[in-house]
């Protein structure tokens, strides 16, 4: 047994990658909500419908 009666273990190759992730996300920056670029303009389909 390790200290104050903690088992000392090895975490397995899937808590590892968890925990990545969730550290990657907290200091990651929010990614853009949206798409990207400019919108595509229609000045064609209002010349023939108005």
């Amino acid at each position: 047994m390790g200290k104050r009666g903690f088992v000392c273990r090895e975490a397995s190759p899937k808590e590892v990658l968890e925990h990545c992730l969730r550290l990657a996300q907290e200091v990651a920056p929010p990614t853009p909500k949206g798409k990207r670029g400019r919108s595509w303009r229609y000045d064609h389909a209002r010349k023939v419908f108005s």
